[in-house]
């Protein structure tokens, strides 16, 4: 596999998990009403997310998967690397400065905050936003880099080759 051919099916396996449909899943999603207890793997077994990187990564000889998962486990360690940045300069450096400026000039702060009180929960807002979409990526990452090892693990097979499927003859387990 070229690598312009692996950077197409990066881009495919990426797609499944997009950060902006995040809140429909956490509200939807099979796979998160099953995130409780000791099993959190048998929700991703039947989903249909889940499906479709099996449907592009279970045909895939075992030395593209293996790059697969290198590939996933870089974007995990890069999306978390870029939350904890978002975080540090969203959150602790803007508390930071304001609590110094009230510290320094209190009467200053408190007359900006009630005369501009919208454009500051405003700006609060906007600063929260952007952590929380850093965190939406870094979870998406996460799911990607999980559901690649559950497909390479044989634990999550396309529908195609599940047993019972059309055109498909059920497998013995093994013994």
């Amino acid at each position: 596999m070229t690598s312009k051919d692996l950077q197409a099916t990066w881009r495919s396996l990426i797609r499944i998990f997009p950060v902006w449909l995040m809140p429909f899943d956490v509200l939807f999603s099979q796979t998160t009403w099953r995130f409780f207890g000791a099993d959190l793997l048998t929700g991703p077994f039947r989903d249909r997310k889940s499906q479709k990187v099996a449907a592009i990564v279970g045909p895939l000889p075992p030395e593209t998967v293996e790059t697969l998962k290198t590939l996933a486990d870089i974007n995990v360690r890069r999306t978390s690397a870029a939350f904890s940045a978002v975080a540090v300069a969203y959150v602790s450096l803007p508390v930071a400065l304001s609590a110094l400026v009230s510290e320094v000039a209190p009467e200053v702060v408190r007359d900006f905050v009630f005369t501009n009180g919208n454009f500051v929960v405003s700006l609060l807002a906007g600063l929260a936003l952007g952590p929380f979409t850093y965190f939406g990526a870094m979870w998406r990452a996460r799911q990607l880099a999980w559901t690649v090892e559950l497909v390479s693990a044989g634990a999550i097979a396309s529908s195609a080759s599940q047993p019972g499927a059309a055109g498909t003859t059920p497998h013995a387990a093994p013994s």
